[in-house]
C-alpha cells in the first residue's frame, strides 16, 4: 500500500512539475503589465511618419466640427500618419490662412477644410486623441509636406522628403519664404541641412527630377 502511494504521490508531482513549466513559458509570453495610465498617447515615434516632418504636426481634412463647453473641436485625418486626431480650438489657438498669412477665426473653420496644424504631445485618451492646438493653418488648394534641403543650386532648392530624394523645388513668381515667426527670408537663408515645410501644388509635374510647384516655405 505504501509502496502504490508512494509511486502516485511521485507521478502527482512530476505532473505538477510539468504543469508549473507550461505555465512559466506561456506566462513569459503575455505583455507586460500596465501600472499606469500614460499622459501622452503618442510619442516621438508614433506621431510622425517619418523624422523629417515636424513633432506633433498635421495635415489633413477636415472631418467634423463640434462646439464644446469651452472650446471649439476639430477633427481631422492627419496625412503624416493616417491618424485621426481632434482638435482643440482654444482662444489662445492661432488660427490663419496659410498663404496670406490673414488671421482668421474657429468659426471660419469648414468641413472639408485642409489645414495644417501643430499641436500638444499631451493627448486624451480617447477615440480620436483630443489635443489642444497652437496653430491651425486654412490651406485649400495646396498640400503641406517637410524636406530636409539636400543642397541650393541655381536658385533651384533640392530636398529630400524622408521617403525619396532629389525633389526639386520650383518657387513660383509670388512665392514666400520666412522663417516661422513670420519674418521673410530670401533663397540665399535656405542651406544644406535645413529642415523646411513647404507647401506646394497638389499637380506634381510628370517628369523626373519630380518637382513641386511651391508657393511658400518655411524655414
Amino acid at each position: 500500500m505504501k509502496k502504490i502511494i508512494s509511486k502516485k504521490f511521485i507521478a502527482f508531482l512530476m505532473v505538477g512539475g510539468m504543469l508549473m513549466s507550461n505555465m512559466s513559458v506561456f506566462a513569459s509570453t503575455l505583455p507586460a503589465p500596465i501600472n499606469e495610465v500614460p499622459s501622452v498617447v503618442a510619442d516621438k515615434d508614433i506621431s510622425m511618419k517619418n523624422s523629417v516632418v515636424k513633432d506633433y504636426s498635421g495635415f489633413g481634412e477636415i472631418l467634423s466640427i463640434r462646439q464644446g463647453s469651452r472650446a471649439l473641436l476639430v477633427t481631422i485625418k492627419n496625412q503624416y500618419d493616417s491618424r485621426l486626431y481632434t482638435l482643440i480650438i482654444g482662444d489662445k489657438t492661432q488660427v490663419s490662412d496659410s498663404i496670406s498669412g490673414k488671421k482668421l477665426e474657429g468659426a471660419d473653420l469648414k468641413v472639408g477644410n485642409y489645414v495644417y496644424a501643430e499641436y500638444s504631445r499631451k493627448m486624451t485618451m480617447s477615440i480620436p486623441p483630443q489635443t489642444l492646438a497652437s496653430k491651425v493653418e486654412v490651406v485649400d488648394g495646396y498640400i503641406v509636406s517637410y524636406g530636409i534641403v539636400e543642397k541650393v543650386k541655381d536658385g533651384v532648392i533640392i530636398v529630400n522628403n524622408g521617403i525619396m530624394g532629389d525633389i526639386h523645388l520650383n518657387l513660383l513668381e509670388n512665392a514666400v519664404i520666412e522663417n516661422e515667426a513670420g519674418e521673410e527670408l530670401s533663397i540665399s537663408d535656405i542651406n544644406s541641412g535645413d529642415r523646411i515645410r513647404i507647401y506646394h501644388s497638389q499637380i506634381m509635374l510628370l517628369m523626373l527630377p519630380v518637382t513641386y510647384q511651391t508657393i511658400k516655405i518655411v524655414k
